[in-house]
């Protein structure tokens, strides 16, 4: 039962008292303050989802590649379906592509996904450069990486191309210095 002071109950006085209707600014400003910044970690909590989700398709993106690679691997006469180079290149030859594209790939997706930094990808290229195989493989995919979209693979694609021209032109035999800033 309330007992009413008035038209207002004895426990709405008794709040009305401890919390007077005049606003705190002080307060105010303390609690916009926690409420931003806990709108600035949700961003954040939500970017790192976006990119983990990002990683996510890209490494299953990579899984469906090895498996038809796999599949290539098994059953020969299905590398002369991967045909995107210039020229004739035998079936051996073609499967030794397959395999240099899936070592590119798979050090792309290291990077993509943090895994290795931007100098620790190129100097990973910049040895695979130096594999004959590979490189004919690099020279011979050259038109079609052209026609890549600007992309981080587009992108990376030409600071490897700028990296091969580097190497045949350097004098060095001091390859694994090639290329790199400051050396």
């Amino acid at each position: 039962m309330s007992v009413t002071l008035g038209g207002i109950t004895a426990g709405s006085a008794a709040l009305a008292a401890l919390h007077p209707r005049k606003p705190n600014p002080e307060l105010q400003r303390e609690l916009l303050d926690q409420q931003r910044e806990l709108i600035g970690q949700q961003r954040e909590l939500l970017d790192h989802l976006r990119s983990q989700h990002h990683h996510a398709r890209l490494i299953a993106q990579q899984q469906l590649q090895l498996d038809l690679l796999e599949k290539v691997l098994r059953d020969p006469s299905l590398a002369a379906v991967f045909d995107l180079h210039e020229g004739e290149a035998s079936a051996e030859r073609r499967r030794q592509y397959l395999v240099a594209n899936a070592m590119y790939t798979n050090a792309l997706l290291a990077w993509r996904i943090e895994t290795i930094t931007k100098e620790g990808f190129l100097g990973y290229v910049r040895g695979m450069l130096q594999n004959p195989v590979f490189r004919e493989y690099w020279d011979a995919t050259r038109k079609q990486r052209l026609t890549l979209d600007d992309s981080d693979e587009a992108r990376m694609g030409r600071e490897v191309d700028e990296l091969a021209e580097q190497l045949d032109e350097s004098e060095s035999d001091e390859w694994w210095v090639v290329g790199r800033p400051g050396v």
